[in-house]
């Protein structure tokens, strides 16, 4: 069974993408995952709260504004824009800002990408504002610019390029963001829906065009303890485990042989656990040798005190009687107690096992509203022709 999330720390990461060329395009939830991946490759720390917070900044651990932010208008609309560069001599990650999937902004970006250098990996999530920012019409135009983004994708990247979706994250049914103003705070009510319908309508249409998907809201639906306060932003810990669930995709999908933190802890915590089992046993013995020695001279003191007594006063006759104690004596009580509370020792031990079955894929039950029909090649989709690529073990630039 492949690994689901392994450890990487600042030699790993630099291992794996040097010479390779990163891109990132999304909203800020995706400029958070830029930049806890630009801080890996330099050094092992978590990002700041007041890092994840801040937008349009000139440079972030040696990054640099290239375009928008605070060199333009900072604002909450749709035509905010903002692209950022870490480069060395080894590495070179971008990032892009996006309100929409599709539009004429992320085909400019497609033509800066169709040129060299041309990007190993294109990692990308464009969801909250697609559905929430653009109208009554916004739903049916982000299925329409999901298929067209795909088949541009197709067209323009290399064969060998790895193209990784991410689904949009979990939010909470009371969020606020920069994505939510007044106008359309009304949607708070179903937009957790909508957002699992899309995650489900974007894996069909990136499956059928040949590309990978990483099952962001899955693997963070029960993380809820580390979203931040408004409800859409995730704090330092949870990027970090989002920087080492891509980085571990990256590496299965190039075949580049994974750390081994993981099976290391794992088999670590095994040991400590048999070691425990071995000790809390020979505790056992031991108490249980001890019970049995103080009972059997507890039964010897009291068979020496039966004894005959007692001379009746109707002749003289004598009259025996043997005193038989309680099953629960005095005597015993010290006993019975060693033994029951090493018994409640030894039961109140446990072990918390995790389900190893994971299923990534969304219930079709997702699928099932007349906004989000789930996506088929036979619809009227001029683009829908079928696709496949051929991921190769060894990867090369």
């Amino acid at each position: 069974m492949a690994t689901v999330c392994e450890i990487f720390l600042t030699e790993d990461v630099q291992h794996l993408l040097s010479n390779k060329f990163v891109v990132i395009i999304g909203d800020s939830v995706q400029r958070a995952i830029y930049k806890d991946l630009v801080l890996l490759l330099q050094d092992p720390r978590y990002l700041q709260e007041w890092q994840l917070r801040k937008k349009g900044e000139f440079s972030h651990v040696d990054d640099k504004l290239i375009e928008g932010g605070q060199k333009a208008v900072m604002n909450n609309k749709t035509n905010y824009k903002e692209v950022r560069q870490y480069q060395t001599d080894y590495f070179l990650v971008r990032f892009y800002f996006t309100t929409r999937c599709y539009n004429d902004y992320v085909e400019s970006i497609l033509r800066d990408l169709a040129e060299e250098p041309q990007p190993d990996v294109v990692i990308m999530n464009s969801c909250l504002w697609d559905v929430t920012r653009y109208g009554p019409s916004s739903v049916p135009k982000y299925k329409e610019n999901l298929i067209e983004l795909f088949h541009k994708f197709k067209k323009i990247l290399p064969d060998d390029a790895l193209v990784i979706w991410n689904t949009a994250l979990p939010i909470a049914n009371n969020a606020r963001g920069g994505f939510l103003i007044p106008e359309v705070e009304f949607m708070n009510d179903t937009l957790r829906l909508d957002i699992m319908e899309a995650n489900y309508y974007a894996r069909q249409v990136a499956g059928h065009y040949g590309f990978d998907v990483l099952d962001l809201h899955y693997y963070f639906r029960r993380q809820i303890h580390r979203r931040a306060k408004d409800g859409v932003h995730w704090d330092m810990t949870a990027h970090r485990r989002i920087t080492n669930l891509l980085l571990t995709h990256i590496s299965e999908a190039w075949g580049v042989e994974l750390p081994g933190r993981v099976q290391k802890l794992k088999l670590e915590a095994a040991a400590e656990k048999k070691n425990s089992q071995r000790q809390n046993e020979s505790h056992k013995d031991a108490s249980d040798s001890g019970s049995n020695s103080k009972r059997y001279a507890d039964n010897r003191h009291q068979r020496s005190r039966s004894d005959t007594y007692n001379r009746s006063h109707d002749g003289g006759r004598r009259r025996t009687q043997t005193w038989q104690p309680q099953q629960n004596s005095v005597h015993q009580i010290p006993a019975l107690m060693e033994v029951a509370s090493q018994q409640t020792g030894n039961n109140m031990q446990h072990t918390v096992h995790f389900s190893q079955n994971y299923n990534r894929t969304y219930n079709k039950n997702y699928g099932g509203s007349k906004r989000w029909q789930p996506y088929s090649s036979n619809s009227s989709n001029r683009h829908a022709s079928h696709y496949s690529r051929e991921q190769q073990s060894n990867y090369k630039r």
